[in-house]
């Protein structure tokens, strides 16, 4: 699948970073879905609509237990955030407007694949959960040295508490510096393998279904005290990086830099 995704999505980074990517999940979808109810993915401007994709989104299986000729909208790791109050959360599906998960993905993947793959990194790489069956395969001896995981900046957020922006371009920007700087700290730890252990509460069927076919979120369904834990890191590393960012403004200098990562005192 993730070489027909990159087939279908090539990198232009070099160039002029376009994309096509209305036309191309339309193609997607006209394997996929029904040509009637073009689906699962959905979403774009009026003017891009075609018989492939279609700015409203299309008719979704209403359950897992209920045989049906469609995709589930939500998968299981989406389902179980949701439940917990992660109400923001978007669906893979989803190409346009705000919370446009499907279009991240699609464009992420080929990159992604890329890195996993690529020449000197091929054998010391593992996509999580696919090819580690989250922790099964990480035994000490074997475990690789690159984990490539799908992230959703919003588990931070565990506590219901807003993490503020205060110093960065944006939101998702302090979001994805925290949560950086937060599985770095982890990792120096020792206890970054927390974060990929299988989730309590999943079904052998539901493991095989987030380790075959859907994936899942790093940090999604961990033990309500580590989350916790990680939303509390989370927010020093945001205050220490405001503090950081109104001395770099008494510099003369405008913002905190891009790449700015905390080092450990």
């Amino acid at each position: 699948m993730w070489d027909r995704i990159a087939e279908a999505f090539p990198d232009h980074a070099e160039k002029d970073n376009r994309n096509d990517r209305f036309t191309a999940a339309g193609k997607l979808n006209q394997t996929i879905g029904a040509p009637e109810e073009p689906g699962p993915f959905w979403g774009c401007p009026k003017g891009r609509r075609s018989l492939g994709l279609l700015p409203t989104k299309p008719r979704f299986s209403p359950s897992r237990e209920i045989p049906h000729d469609a995709l589930p909208e939500w998968r299981i790791v989406e389902e179980r955030l949701k439940k917990s109050g992660f109400s923001s959360i978007q669906s893979v599906w989803k190409l346009f407007t705000q919370g446009s998960v499907g279009s991240q993905a699609l464009l992420g993947i080929p990159v992604v694949r890329a890195l996993r793959y690529a020449s000197g990194l091929a054998e010391v790489s593992r996509v999580w959960p696919f090819e580690t069956e989250f922790a099964t395969t990480l035994a000490a001896a074997t475990r690789p040295s690159i984990l490539h995981t799908e992230i959703w900046p919003g588990v931070l957020e565990a506590t219901n508490k807003r993490l503020p922006a205060t110093g960065f371009a944006c939101r998702d920007e302090a979001q994805v510096f925290a949560l950086a700087n937060v599985t770095r700290e982890l990792d120096e730890l020792d206890r970054l393998g927390d974060l990929v252990e299988r989730p309590d509460g999943l079904t052998a069927s539901e493991a095989r279904i987030c380790t075959q076919e859907e994936g899942w979120i790093l940090g999604a369904g961990i033990a309500p005290s580590l989350a916790t834990e990680i939303a509390e890191r989370a927010a020093r590393l945001i205050e220490d990086a405001t503090k950081l960012s109104r001395e770099i403004r008494s510099s003369g200098q405008t913002r905190l830099p891009r790449f700015w990562l905390r080092r450990r005192s």
